[in-house]
């Protein structure tokens, strides 16, 4: 009799190990994908933030023309445009719209890398102050936009300003 009680523990003691083993979630839970999803992969980031800034400044740039001519133009000269849209108005009509877009391609390289390594730096930042829900706290979204700041300021701004200084 003993032994039958001693095997009823036994198979009691390896049925609850099973039961026990069953019910662990196993390395990659349901915890951790949900975790991932939330974090794009880097390289996601860095694609759509220099996709972002390449399109804002080649639709900025006319203004960032008209700026420089206007304040390169002497005052004294007639028929000086007063304003930006009336100098993108008058040179896109009298030498063409492509005129507007000369020397583009350096603000819409240089817009690009910024925004790029700004979208990389916030969702890092972001996917590390989240929890585990992968909800941020506003104060979260506020640090995460100003370190994106700084790593844009840092990496670069800072040395694209500086070739442009220079250059």
């Amino acid at each position: 009799m003993t032994s039958t009680v001693q095997s009823m523990v036994v198979t009691s003691k390896l049925n609850d190990e099973k039961v026990s083993n069953a019910s662990q979630k196993p390395t990659n839970s349901k915890h951790e994908q949900t975790e991932r999803s939330h974090r794009p992969a880097p390289w996601k980031s860095l694609v759509a933030g220099a996709t972002a800034g390449a399109v804002e400044g080649f639709a900025t740039y006319p203004f960032e023309y008209a700026k420089t001519v206007m304040q390169f133009t002497p005052t004294g000269i007639d028929k000086k445009p007063r304003t930006p849209f009336s100098l993108i108005y008058t040179t896109g009509s009298q030498r063409g719209i492509s005129s507007l877009y000369t020397g583009c391609s350096s603000l819409v390289i240089g817009t690009g890398v910024k925004a790029a390594v700004r979208f990389l730096a916030f969702d890092t930042i972001k996917g590390t102050l989240q929890d585990n829900n992968g909800k941020l706290s506003a104060g979260g979204g506020v640090l995460a936009g100003m370190g994106a700041g700084v790593f844009e300021s840092v990496f670069a701004v800072t040395p694209f300003e500086t070739i442009k200084t220079v250059l």
